[in-house]
């Protein structure tokens, strides 16, 4: 990356821009970064360790956050106990006390519920929003529906601050 600044300097052209990381090198702040793999691959528990690590400006496993920020997670796939258990057994692991990160078991889609997650965000002073899952949050499987899956993205981007999204690949392959 740093090599490509340089050659884009040294021929007069000027540097592209990139938004700051949030999290580096995994979130980028004010844009919609996404985790995509096979189930039970751990997304879950990564987004968990970067809500953590943003919630309280740390860093740690190579990750690093510049600045502490509120975070709200917003669940389609599991339930509060579940969340709560994984945040306490990462902060633990990490010895942190258990820090307030803001949940909401989430059933309409993104686009239906954004509104109240604006008040949210605003409210809490929240600085990144962590969605799990793609899937149900867009209205169901996002392959071959562009519509819904631009209508998660708009509500995303309306938030104006980062967003973390978890995504399955899809059944069969």
């Amino acid at each position: 990356l740093e090599a490509t600044r340089q050659d884009q300097q040294s021929r007069g052209l000027a540097p592209k821009y990139e938004a700051p990381w949030l999290l580096e090198p995994l979130i980028r702040d004010g844009q919609a970064n996404l985790i995509f793999g096979a189930g039970g691959s751990g997304k879950s528990y990564i987004a968990v360790l970067a809500a953590l690590m943003v919630s309280y400006g740390v860093s740690h496993v190579g990750l690093s956050s510049p600045q502490k920020k509120g975070v709200l997670y917003l669940d389609y796939e599991a339930s509060s106990q579940e969340i709560n258990d994984r945040i306490a057994e990462l902060a633990n692991g990490l010895n942190l006390t258990k820090p307030s990160i803001l949940y909401r078991y989430c059933s309409q889609t993104l686009a239906m519920e954004i509104a109240s997650i604006q008040a949210s965000i605003l409210e809490h002073n929240i600085g990144l929003l962590i969605v799990d899952s793609v899937g149900m949050a867009s209205g169901g499987e996002t392959e071959g529906k562009a519509q819904s899956t631009l209508d998660y993205y708009r509500a995303l981007r309306s938030t104006h601050i980062a967003s973390l999204s978890l995504d399955h690949i899809a059944k069969g392959g």
